[in-house]
């Protein structure tokens, strides 16, 4: 199916990937994110919806058209991007996340942050660090656990 693709060092979409209008998750902060639509359009125009918060400067799409962008999310939250191709509207909302990584010694760093700052994944759980610095993870149904030990 015709879509967007959004692809990064963490996330690479396929044309199996998309649709029409889609919601993906799994992109970092920072992190650049290179978009296509899928086929050959010979005309494209691009547009995008940044979370509050957020730097238009550096979060702005690279053009208004052409066939591939580029914009480095600066904010956790989603991006809706949209792209007209040759009359058909694509819709692709990218959730990106606040994740800290360290390399040190096989560690995990993870930044505190609020339960409500943590987006509710659709699949599986966000691990992450609670403001009280516990362990926690939010399922798909938007509950909050925390981790203890036994």
């Amino acid at each position: 199916m015709a879509g967007i693709l959004a692809n990064s060092a963490t996330v690479t979409m396929v044309d199996g990937d998309t649709a029409v209008d889609q919601n993906v998750t799994g992109y970092l902060m920072n992190e650049q994110i290179t978009l296509s639509v899928t086929g050959s359009p010979t005309n494209t125009t691009w547009g995008q919806a940044i979370p509050s918060g957020s730097g238009a400067a550096r979060t702005a799409l690279s053009s208004s058209s052409g066939a591939t962008q580029r914009f480095t999310p600066d904010v956790s939250g989603y991006y809706t991007i949209t792209c007209n191709a040759d009359g058909t509207m694509y819709v692709l909302r990218i959730q990106v996340l606040a994740i800290a990584q360290s390399v040190a010694r096989e560690a995990l760093r993870l930044l505190p942050m609020a339960n409500s700052q943590v987006p509710t994944p659709q699949t599986g759980i966000a691990l992450f660090c609670g403001t009280d610095e516990t362990l926690r993870f939010k399922d798909s149904t938007g509950t909050v656990y925390t981790v203890t030990a036994t």
